[in-house]
């Protein structure tokens, strides 16, 4: 079982959570994607990282989106790339983005009014 942390290309990726250390959602994500995972229950606790009804939802879709590869494919054994890519694709890097994203877009807008001066 390989941590998804450690899944390449796109699992370094996970470190970028480190940006906002200061909130407990950022080591949640750190350390579950530090951990070996199994397929199935062990990425559950990623939708604690939602902070309201809408990223939830988001992150729901997002968790039902491999399922379409999961039929194509015949199982989480015969996906391309390993099962292990396919949960960061669809789980984790979601998460990652919807707990960057409130900060990233306070960024966009200082910097929006710093070019506008």
């Amino acid at each position: 079982m390989i941590p998804p942390l450690l899944v390449l290309p796109l699992g370094p990726l996970m470190l970028l959570g480190l940006l906002r250390y200061r909130d407990q959602k950022a080591w949640l994500l750190l350390l579950m994607a530090a951990m070996p995972q199994r397929v199935l229950y062990d990425q559950l606790a990623l939708l604690l990282i939602a902070g309201n009804r809408s990223e939830i939802l988001i992150l729901i879709f997002c968790s039902w989106a491999s399922l379409p590869a999961l039929l194509i494919f015949g199982g989480w054994i015969n996906l391309p790339g390993g099962w292990q890519l396919w949960i960061l694709l669809t789980l984790y890097l979601p998460a990652l983005g919807i707990f960057l994203a409130p900060k990233m877009v306070g960024q966009i807008k200082q910097w929006k009014s710093k070019l506008e001066n």
